[in-house]
């Protein structure tokens, strides 16, 4: 009995502590220099990524808090991954959320967050981050992930501000 409490102790230690410690986050941003309403709308435009977005390939389903959508992204030299995330949160021209997880939480979860900051009528923040948790956070490499952030930052900055220079040149 005391070698099965014992074990039992040993192993719930090592879950707390794998819990404790498996939280990562990457934070990115870019400074676009076009209106948030622009920068919004080119963003939400998922049919349309496969012609700019490097890092997600593909986006469907009804975009509304509640539902559950499917994704494809693809991390700088990795295979494409389907997911299917939940939308917690959409604010117009502010932001967009979503969560997923693998199999169940507490495994690997994450808090994808798009953020949508006025800085002044010419001007947008975008901030791109993720907040994973779970017990194999810790031995997962999440280089690759930054990096499809930071390329699909700078894919929409160019696809953004190319666009607003087309609009600017037209009579």
């Amino acid at each position: 009995m005391k070698k099965t409490s014992l074990i039992f102790s040993i192993l719930l230690i090592a879950i707390v502590t794998l819990l404790t410690i498996g939280n990562k986050t990457i934070y990115t941003d870019i400074i676009i220099h076009s209106p948030v309403d622009h920068v919004w709308e080119k963003f939400m435009n998922f049919p349309d990524y496969p012609r700019w977005n490097p890092f997600i390939l593909k986006v469907n389903g009804e975009i509304k808090t509640g539902n559950t959508i499917e994704v494809v992204i693809k991390p700088k030299d990795r295979e494409p991954m389907t997911f299917k995330p939940t939308i917690q949160a959409i604010e117009e021209r502010a932001l967009l959320q979503w969560d997923g997880k693998l199999f169940v939480p507490g495994i690997f979860t994450g808090k994808h967050t798009f953020e949508f900051i006025t800085i002044d009528k010419n001007n947008t923040k975008f901030i791109h981050k993720e907040e994973f948790n779970g017990i194999l956070v810790p031995f997962i490499d999440l280089t690759p992930t930054r990096l499809g952030f930071e390329s699909m930052n700078i894919a929409l900055k160019y696809v953004v501000e190319k666009n607003n220079s087309k609009q600017l040149s037209s009579p």
